[in-house]
């Protein structure tokens, strides 16, 4: 197979849309709960190996790329150790720790280059339970930081537990990046305060979000995520343009499959006729209107941490 020439700091392959939380918040259920697009995903998942053996053949042209695995719950990916021990790459795991988890997580091996985003997700699992699991991972693994989103109505409850942890070492930090406030306002996806210029990924779960054709580019560099934005593979192996098509498991927007051996990247804006219905959407610098051909403004984004 040729070698697949990367040019992006990043790439996150999504080798399974699988999870056993089920968070209101998150993008992935609501495609599965309306456009039922990840468990027709479920049937196409590929042998670990398979995946392994083509991220090693990668050709990067940035000294800082990195694989990024995460998206759901991959850590109950059928012998997931094996891509965190395995891949050659600076390697980025989101887990969410549970008891189920750490089965796999167990088997990893630490590197160096190997670094871990643990979430807490406090509907689905206790706080003992998530702050002796972590204690384990932070002892044995580089952790990056521990972080729950604090929807309305877990936020007090969310205050209290990081007090907790905090008395075993822990520090948990509790943001969320779509927060959109005016003074003195605490804001939850648009629940209170001002109206955005432009509901964000999570803008259907709301409901009134304007929907409009532009040019994307999923692959642009924003500086709050340093970088990491990049088209999305799919459990099959497919490369999309958008978050949007590959949850909803669309055949628009697809620009080849990951293990084609003639396939390569071009960096290019793509048509999008769903403007306001995923994360990239939320950024500025990647979208431009496709009447004017000037990029919009959407960068209504403010992370704040309680």
């Amino acid at each position: 197979m040729a070698k697949l020439i990367y040019p992006y700091s990043n790439i996150r392959p999504c080798m399974t849309f699988r999870c056993n939380f089920n968070c209101s918040y998150c993008g992935v259920k609501h495609y599965q709960e309306n456009l039922c697009g990840i468990n027709g995903y479920i049937k196409e998942e590929l042998p670990i190996g398979v995946w392994i053996k083509r991220l090693n053949e990668i050709e990067p042209l940035r000294s800082d790329f990195t694989v990024i695995l995460g998206n759901t719950e991959l850590a109950i990916y059928k012998d997931f150790h094996r891509a965190a021990n395995e891949i050659k790459w600076n390697t980025k795991i989101y887990t969410n720790a549970s008891t189920l988890s750490m089965k796999e997580l167990r088997k990893v091996k630490n590197r160096d280059n190997l670094h871990f985003y643990i979430s807490y997700h406090s509907e689905f699992i206790d706080c003992d339970e998530f702050t002796s699991n972590a204690v384990e991972l932070q002892s044995k693994f580089n952790i990056i930081n521990f972080h729950a989103v604090p929807t309305p109505a877990i936020r007090g409850r969310l205050l209290d537990d990081k007090k907790k942890m905090a008395e075993s070492g822990l520090n948990l930090v509790i943001e969320h990046p779509y927060l959109v406030t005016k003074p003195g306002n605490y804001n939850f996806y648009d629940e209170i305060g001002e109206m955005p210029k432009f509901k964000n990924r999570f803008s259907v779960r709301c409901g009134d979000a304007i929907e409009k054709t532009v040019f994307c580019k999923t692959s642009v560099n924003h500086s709050r995520f340093c970088n990491t934005m990049s088209y999305p593979v799919a459990p099959n192996g497919d490369i999309y343009t958008c978050w949007r098509y590959i949850l909803a498991k669309s055949k628009d927007g697809i620009l080849g499959n990951f293990f084609d051996e003639d396939f390569q990247y071009h960096d290019n804006y793509y048509e999008c006729s769903h403007y306001g219905d995923c994360n990239a959407c939320a950024w500025d610098k990647n979208i431009i209107d496709k009447k004017t051909g000037k990029q919009l403004d959407t960068d209504v984004i403010k992370w704040e941490h309680l």
